[in-house]
């Protein structure tokens, strides 16, 4: 049975877009940061450039700020819903409560 042009299109075509789904999160990688994040005066933006905390943490993190006046400690920022202690461990070098917000892009 001979395979025509077109069933071996459509195989590349199923195979490219595999590759391209197993790649696309590693293309995606945020750019690391060098430097410190306030957590109790950044903006939501400064805070999806922390590891794993996209729009909907750092929303959390802003509303746990507001209900709580500030964070008295990088640590408690463990209290809100989506940062556990391997999340924690993965930002807590860029983390401050007392100096001012100042980082660049490390890419």
């Amino acid at each position: 049975m001979q395979t025509s042009y077109t069933q071996i299109t459509r195989q590349f075509f199923f195979i490219a877009l595999f590759l391209l789904g197993m790649t696309a999160p590693a293309m995606a990688k945020k750019s690391a940061i060098k430097g410190v994040i306030n957590i109790n005066t950044a903006t939501p933006e400064q805070l999806t450039l922390l590891p794993r905390v996209g729009k909907k943490i750092a929303a959390r993190i802003i509303k746990y700020r507001v209900k709580f006046k500030k964070f008295k400690s990088t640590t408690e920022l463990m209290k809100v819903r989506g940062i556990g202690k391997k999340t924690f461990a993965k930002m807590k070098k860029n983390l401050t409560t007392q100096q001012p917000t100042k980082f660049t892009l490390a890419n």
